[in-house]
């Protein structure tokens, strides 16, 4: 468990959510460029995962690899015309709601029915173990866990409730003055925040919407995406992992009111919840 004292968000019980607001759960480990992977299929890593993820897809795709710095001066209008090409593999399960992709230079895991994350991390996990045992990946350059919830009210039966009774005021700005929100068309907010731990979080809140009345019909995305670069073995890249996930509960539950918690139908969970 992580020490409060280091934490960003104030600590709270964790929960796990009958009306699960998380639309996408993404986790992806950077490592130094390996080109075998993108000149060859991953047949060993395949073969590792394929109980859990048989369906295969892979396509083609560009690499932008910058010049030194000193060197841009000297370089002519269509200096990055030449872009390498490598190949991109994802591998999902049978619905397609669990993804693993791959590619030279990153693994990644994701999931559109995120509920916990002992479960997460358990095939988070696996896709680790697939990917050192079958390459030689020193260590990883930058771990990023990214949670994007969506609050739609009128599917929770709150349509009537101002985002004001459903979000903190410290989230929400300007729109939780009624005026305010009932003349908006659209809102987004965007900061990047520095962890205690080490890291960063980037989180872009808001809603798009589409004419009179749009922050009354349109949902409220909170997309918070947490990373750390440097240099780190697996065990340190699911550590942080771990400490992300906490930051990640903690905030969901600092930004949130008790009564939008209710309506997700909030249940206190042991120490393996969100």
């Amino acid at each position: 468990m992580t020490d409060h004292d280091q934490l960003l968000f104030p600590h709270s019980e964790r929960v796990e959510y009958g009306h699960n607001p998380l639309k996408q759960v993404v986790c992806q480990l950077r490592f130094p460029t390996y080109l075998p992977i993108g000149e060859h299929r991953p047949t060993a890593f395949q073969e590792r995962l394929y109980a859990d993820f048989p369906k295969l897809e892979e396509r083609a795709v560009q690499r932008v690899e910058l010049p030194p710095l000193e060197a841009l001066s000297l370089m002519g209008p269509g200096a990055f015309q030449g872009l390498a090409t490598t190949r991109e593999y994802t591998f999902a399960n049978s619905d397609e709601r669990w993804r693993v992709g791959l590619t030279d230079s990153f693994v990644a895991l994701s999931t559109t029915e995120y509920r916990r994350w002992d479960a997460f991390k358990s095939k988070l996990t696996a896709v680790l173990a697939a990917l050192t045992s079958a390459y030689p990946i020193p260590f990883f350059t930058r771990v990023g866990l990214r949670y994007v919830d969506v609050i739609d009210r009128s599917a929770l039966g709150l349509r009537r409730k101002s985002w004001a009774k459903l979000l903190a005021r410290h989230i929400l700005g300007e729109l939780s003055n009624g005026l305010v929100e009932r003349a908006a068309l659209s809102a987004r907010r965007e900061l990047v925040l520095e962890l205690p731990a080490g890291g960063l979080v980037r989180v872009v809140h808001g809603f798009q919407g589409a004419g009179r009345g749009a922050a009354r019909t349109a949902p409220y995305v909170l997309d918070a995406d947490f990373y750390a670069e440097g240099s780190f073995g697996a065990e340190e890249a699911l550590a942080s992992c771990d400490r992300f996930r906490e930051e990640a509960g903690n905030a969901f539950r600092w930004w949130t009111t008790s009564t939008l918690r209710e309506a997700l139908e909030a249940v206190p969970v042991q120490q393996e919840g969100r």
